[in-house]
């Protein structure tokens, strides 16, 4: 009966027990000096474009980092750094990647560089 009820146990926390890491799938480009990202899973955006050096983003776009609302309620956090040609990607909330760089162009999805 105990080796019945740990493995009932042990079953029904394993279903309350999950994997965070949300599904998601984006290109990443410099074009003309402009960082260019086209999602094709995993965001609420078909494309986005920016000059910044530095920016945090989740499923909807570029997020303020210092506000916890948005932190909190993001799927996935990365932030992204251009320096010269490359790009470098820091894994902040669900990835299973901590640092990503590379040059020019990438597909990355949330286990890494595809």
């Amino acid at each position: 009966m105990k080796k019945l009820l740990f493995i009932f146990g042990t079953v029904l926390l394993s279903s309350f027990v999950s994997d965070n890491n949300k599904s998601f799938e984006v290109k990443i480009e410099i074009v003309r000096n402009k960082v260019q990202l086209t999602p094709s899973n995993g965001f609420n955006f078909s494309l986005m474009a920016f000059t910044k050096n530095s920016v945090y983003l989740n499923e909807s776009g570029m997020i303020d980092f210092k506000n916890s609302e948005e932190v909190e309620n993001s799927d996935f956090i990365i932030k992204l750094t251009k320096r010269n040609n490359k790009i470098v990607l820091k894994g902040i909330k669900n990835t299973k990647w901590k640092d990503l760089v590379f040059k020019n162009y990438a597909i990355i999805n949330e286990s890494g560089i595809k």
